[in-house]
């Protein structure tokens, strides 16, 4: 079958865009963010059956259309994060994710030689540069992660869509 691009990049913008937002919101985002991504690929999948027009979305086409829903999200959720460095949040998210880091080692129960090395991590990670690469590969696991589940998402929402058509 086919697939209908202007109706998958029409789904996935539409869904992409709030689950962007909604996952790079303050409080939810973190905490729900695979249930937006899983929620929004199923919608995704069920507005491009509407777009598309078609009776059965075969689970390939959920799967594209949820991963083109993904790649959309996560820009819109890079655009925020560095909107909010740019506000000059950078600092207040270096000192939370230290502490973080901080709380990890005192409650992992480690050994004084790995509790030393993670502490030379934490450390390193306060410079200009161990922040830009912590946050580059943040990034690109929070890529790979709203594309995969948004992808799965899609193949769950093409899931339903076809069992409720028989």
């Amino acid at each position: 079958m086919q697939y209908d691009w202007r109706a998958g990049w029409r789904s996935a913008i539409t869904v992409g865009v709030v689950i962007g937002i909604l996952s790079s919101a303050p409080y939810v985002g973190g905490v729900l963010c695979c249930l937006w991504t899983l929620g929004g690929g199923a919608i995704a999948a069920f507005l491009y059956q509407r777009n598309s027009d078609q009776f059965v979305v075969p689970l390939s086409l959920g799967f594209r259309t949820g991963m083109l829903t993904g790649l959309v999200a996560y820009a819109v959720n890079v655009l925020a994060v560095v909107a909010q460095l740019l506000a000059g949040r950078g600092t207040e998210i270096r000192r939370h994710l230290t502490e973080q880091m901080q709380n990890s080692i005192s409650e992992s129960g480690a050994d004084a030689q790995t509790a030393a090395a993670f502490q030379r991590f934490v450390e390193s990670m306060q410079t200009p540069e161990g922040f830009a690469l912590i946050m580059t590969l943040s990034l690109v696991v929070l890529g790979i992660g709203f594309v995969l589940f948004t992808g799965l998402g899609g193949v769950l929402g093409a899931s339903i869509l076809r069992r409720n058509r028989k």
